[in-house]
């Protein structure tokens, strides 16, 4: 198994969030959200680490 991880943007990737955890080939280990203030805005940020059972250079 491969450790991976990706920080994704939500809503805005939210798409890719959802992709990572349905998908079979992942065992998802960890999630953590987070949200800041930048230039008068909110943003929310997903952090997800999973271990992939298949190698190679595919991102999800």
């Amino acid at each position: 198994m491969q450790k991976k991880h990706m920080i994704l943007e939500l809503p805005a990737q939210k798409a890719d969030l959802d992709r990572i955890i349905s998908d079979d080939q992942h065992d998802v280990r960890h999630v953590s959200f987070s949200s800041t203030a930048a230039e008068g805005a909110i943003r929310h940020f997903v952090l997800v680490v999973w271990h992939d059972e298949e190698y190679g250079d595919h991102q999800f």
